[in-house]
């Protein structure tokens, strides 16, 4: 299987993906589509199946947006917020399994905790 670099820009109201490497270029209205378009055009040139095309798409700057800058930013912080939250959680289940056995109502450990009496028992279940 081999891996073509698609760029995507927008050109008008149409999304244009330039695959330099087969100097092919394919257009969706919509960028959703885009990827399903560049994978045809590869796959319609190089005789293959849509599916044995591995694709990379890059998106051009837009009005000076570095999207994929950007983009990579936001994946990494995503990342890093599902880390602290999984650390989060370790921590209140420690927590409240350590206050229910000092004998502490859930009630009472969900406000300590910050949570609902509900979610409190929930951590005590698992």
């Amino acid at each position: 299987m081999t891996k073509h670099t698609v760029e995507v820009y927008r050109d008008g109201k149409w999304w244009m993906a330039d695959i330099a490497a087969l100097d092919l270029l394919t257009q969706a209205r919509r960028l959703a589509n885009i990827e399903h378009a560049a994978r045809e055009a590869i796959a319609v040139t190089l005789d293959v199946d849509s599916l044995d095309c591995e694709i990379e798409i890059r998106m051009r700057p837009i009005s000076e947006i570095d999207v994929d800058t950007i983009r990579a930013e936001i994946r990494r912080v995503h990342e890093a917020a599902s880390v602290l939250e999984r650390e989060a959680t370790v921590k209140s289940k420690e927590l409240t399994q350590r206050l229910a056995q000092a004998g502490v109502p859930l009630r009472d450990i969900g406000t300590i905790i910050g949570f609902s009496h509900q979610r409190a028992h929930q951590l005590l279940e698992r």
